[in-house]
């Protein structure tokens, strides 16, 4: 569970991170703050550092919330039926170990030591205060979202969620959620979460038609749906992934780093 809570988390954090949006919006956000010089900042930096004091408290701290707060909600979410309580834990999960970061980056920069615990004590709320706002914003974003898309589908005719190509290839009862596709002498054995088939073709066009399933080829052998990976692990000096039905496929070592930028392995 754990393993498989990191993996979505650090796979999550590459995702949002690696978007053209992200980018503009920390440096929007950086020139504000660094321009503004709010919490005292403009008084004791001139504009140069006070800039970089800033890119640098943001990035720090976007990292570290943004891990520890979903991490812990991938540990925990299926615990809470209660959006908002799940808005607390997880901005609370963050919150503590960005007023360390803060702490830390104030240290350093002003020589701040916060040896007043009432110091340190107001510095770890705000933190966390905003940590909870930060993921409150995210949760109604994210549950707006889903309205619009609910309330579109039910305004007009739903096209059909686009699937496999693969799947028609199935029979009726075999045809579910997609978890891997293997050789098996001249034929591919196409895994679901329904049951198993052969099929009389090659990998490659197996591949193809899982389209628009998002998965990764970890072994000239094997495909496997990013969805279906529980965990991953070395065994005996070779690296294999454990699926959600329990079974474990291999990674070959030419395909180590595809593996590990797709946040399978770390």
């Amino acid at each position: 569970m754990g393993d498989n809570a990191l993996q979505l988390t650090l796979r999550e954090m590459r995702s949002s991170m690696t978007q053209p949006a992200f980018a503009g919006i920390f440096v929007l956000v950086a020139l504000i703050l660094g321009l503004s010089g709010p919490f005292g900042t403009f008084d004791y930096l001139p504009i140069g550092p006070r800039l970089v004091y800033w890119v640098v408290l943001l990035a720090t701290a976007y990292v570290t919330g943004h891990f520890f707060g979903a991490f812990t909600l991938r540990l925990v979410e299926h615990r809470f039926k209660s959006m908002m309580l799940g808005v607390v834990v997880g901005g609370v999960a963050a919150g503590l170990p960005v007023s360390f970061v803060v702490w830390a980056i104030n240290a350093m920069t002003f020589g701040v030591l916060y040896a007043d615990p009432a110091a340190l004590l107001l510095n770890t709320v705000y933190c966390v205060i905003i940590s909870i706002a930060v993921v409150a914003g995210f949760a109604m974003v994210e549950s707006r979202a889903g309205t619009v898309a609910e309330a579109g589908e039910a305004g007009a005719v739903a096209e059909a969620p686009p699937r496999p190509k693969l799947l028609d290839r199935l029979a009726v009862q075999d045809r579910g959620a997609l978890l891997s596709l293997s050789v098996s002498d001249h034929y591919v054995e196409v895994v679901t979460d329904k049951g198993k088939t052969l099929l009389l073709m090659r990998l490659g066009d197996a591949i193809d038609e899982a389209a628009p399933i998002p998965g990764i080829q970890l072994h000239r052998s094997h495909w496997v749906a990013l969805d279906a990976i529980r965990s991953a692990r070395r065994h005996k000096g070779a690296a294999v992934v454990v699926l959600t039905d329990g079974r474990e496929l291999p990674i070959s070592r030419g395909r180590l780093e595809a593996a590990r930028e797709a946040g399978i392995l770390t």
